[in-house]
């Protein structure tokens, strides 16, 4: 789909094509100010859905190409920040019995939204009357998720490693608790194992460097850091998020 007006067209590009370069690529930074993957919240997901929506909104309405090459950086940092803590905080708060097929679940979600918006786009093609803001409407779906999330978050227990991580510790244990409750075991032995394992864990995790110079300087965080980045990097190179349908007006 080309306009006449190349700002026009630039955006509609960005609306048909998956955003994945984007969210990559203008989150990278962002995903590694917390070193430590532990550090994750609630907090972490709700300042994250909310950055999401505000650039959403920002680019929905956008009103110069370079408002909105501005906020798409934006949104791919929000998006990918939301990527990268929900598995993590899937693995805190979901029972043991159902940490595997969620994880997996939240792959097949990721794949979904790819496919519904390219369909939302494909849809809106054919919007004629919409003239040269077709392309804004299919951008405002995307406020409807991180929307969702703020919704269900406050109905979600905290995440026990990071209570104790801020010295909560009697808040972490009833959370574990609640996580592992188990008529066969009254005693709460599990949970208390858990809890125990975690402030082990953390004691060990304070006596270790979590500043960018030692994620580049250490060679276990810097082949961390390389396969990450690596990682999006091929995923580019693949062509999955820079394939677009193309049509003249």
């Amino acid at each position: 789909m080309v306009s006449s007006r190349p700002e026009v067209s630039l955006a509609l590009y960005v609306c048909r094509g998956s955003p994945t370069s984007t969210v990559e690529n203008g989150a990278v930074p962002w995903y590694y100010t917390n070193i430590h993957a532990y550090d994750i919240s609630l907090l972490t997901l709700s300042q994250s859905a909310s950055l999401a929506m505000v650039s959403g909104a920002f680019l929905a309405g956008s009103v110069h190409i370079g408002m909105f090459l501005a906020f798409r950086f934006v949104a791919g940092a929000g998006a990918f920040m939301i990527l990268a803590a929900v598995p993590i905080l899937m693995n805190e708060i979901v029972p043991v019995h159902l940490r595997g097929a969620l994880v997996d679940m939240h792959g097949v979600m990721l794949v979904l939204g790819y496919t519904i918006q390219g369909w939302v786009g494909f849809g809106f093609y054919f919007w004629k009357s919409g003239g040269n803001n077709t392309w804004r409407i299919p951008i405002v779906f995307q406020i409807l998720w991180p929307l969702a999330l703020l919704c269900v978050l406050p109905f979600l227990p905290e995440s026990p490693r990071w209570l104790c991580m801020k010295n909560r510790d009697a808040e972490a244990e009833i959370v574990l608790i609640k996580l592992h409750g188990d008529p066969t075991d009254p005693n709460h032995d599990v949970a208390k194992a858990e809890f125990y394992q975690i402030q082990k864990q953390i004691a060990i995790d304070r006596t270790l460097g979590s500043s960018w110079g030692q994620m580049i300087k250490k060679p276990s965080y810097r082949k961390r850091a390389l396969l990450a980045v690596g990682t999006t990097g091929i995923i580019q190179c693949s062509g999955v998020g820079s394939t677009f349908d193309v049509w003249e007006d």
